[in-house]
């Protein structure tokens, strides 16, 4: 969630912004019940995972590709 308000204070760029959100919401609610076997969280925290990495390739592919 840091690097949430870090991004948008930066540029103001909703995307990147959106992305280390949906991120860091998703490790949250990932390692959030650790004692407590919720297994629709983990389905929900697993499918906003990959919204983020979609997101993060979006952003960040052309500069990873040569």
């Amino acid at each position: 969630m840091i690097l949430a308000s870090s991004s948008f204070n930066n540029d103001g760029s909703m995307r990147e912004t959106a992305m280390w959100a949906v991120l860091g919401v998703a490790f949250l609610l990932k390692h959030l019940p650790k004692f407590i076997v919720l297994r629709m969280l983990n389905l929900i925290a697993l499918a906003m995972l990959a919204v983020g990495m979609v997101l993060f390739l979006i952003k960040h592919l052309p500069k990873i590709s040569v």
